[in-house]
């Protein structure tokens, strides 16, 4: 009960900051002056969303109840770092992908098409914890 009350506090915390944190992009997009400018504004949003993700795996890392699943004497698929890592190189080359559909990887288009990517996939990731983390909360934990 103790744990879940803990996980409950950090969600709300998280959610808290992501929410004024996403103000910021959206300021940040507004005040774009090219398209260069919007990519940035992208990438300093997955960033942060990434930071975000990082953070909350963290906090499971640390909860004992995950300690056999994030064992690095296991296999590496059961590691938070390692799905962290491996997770961010899939969402890198999909979206690379995904810029190059627009114009085969030129001009300003296929950079906005990519870091637009990126935002997207890190927030579903970041939803994607939040779920572990009701599932955790939910089985009473």
């Amino acid at each position: 009960m103790k744990n879940a009350l803990l996980f409950s506090l950090v969600s709300v915390i998280c959610l808290y900051s992501l929410n004024s944190k996403a103000a910021e992009y959206d300021v940040c997009l507004s005040s774009a002056r090219n398209d260069y400018d919007i990519a940035a504004c992208n990438v300093d949003e997955a960033t942060r969303l990434l930071r975000t993700a990082n953070s909350k795996l963290a906090t499971l890392a640390a909860n004992p109840y995950f300690k056999n699943w994030d064992n690095p004497k296991q296999s590496t698929s059961q590691n938070f770092k390692d799905f962290l890592d491996k997770w961010v190189l899939f969402r890198d080359q999909y979206c690379s992908l995904i810029g190059y559909t627009y114009s085969q990887g030129q001009g300003s288009i296929s950079r906005i098409s990519e870091t637009k990517c990126s935002v997207d996939m890190t927030k579903r990731l970041v939803s994607d914890i939040d779920q572990v983390v009701s599932s955790y909360n939910e089985n009473g934990y």
